[in-house]
């Protein structure tokens, strides 16, 4: 008896797998997509309640009802949005962070990273049906 693993049949495995979980998700979604439905129209009374009351947050005997903000900026032409950023010195408008791959590229012809950053490289593993022959 060999212990050789043979690759080919585990990755033939790891897509039935992968193709069993994707129907078991899609199956939940079904059967949860009223509840969620709900939810949506449930909150839209709440918030209709909210803004009547002119309050924030509501005690009920049921539980206690909250609104909450959450703040979202899309930059639609980064061109002009860099050049008002420089131009008015509006720093604060924008956040700066590294760009992954220049910076590997960067380090890996300078041998050292930039001042102020740290870099990490996550290895995942996938796998892709065979193809139809």
């Amino acid at each position: 008896m060999s212990n050789e693993i043979d690759i080919a049949d585990l990755a033939a495995k790891f897509v039935k797998l992968r193709d069993k979980m994707k129907e078991i998700e899609a199956k939940h979604e079904e059967e949860l997509k009223p509840y969620r439905d709900m939810r949506v129209q449930l909150e839209g009374v709440f918030n209709d309640a909210l803004t009547k009351a002119n309050v924030l947050s509501m005690r009920t005997a049921g539980g206690t009802i909250s609104a909450t903000e959450r703040a979202s900026a899309t930059v639609e032409d980064m061109d002009a949005f860099r050049t008002f950023v420089v131009n008015m010195g509006e720093w604060d408008l924008a956040d700066l962070r590294a760009n992954a791959p220049k910076v590997k590229a960067w380090s890996a012809e300078n041998k050292q990273l930039p001042p102020g950053v740290k870099y990490a490289a996550i290895r995942t593993i996938s796998v892709r049906r065979p193809s139809a022959t």
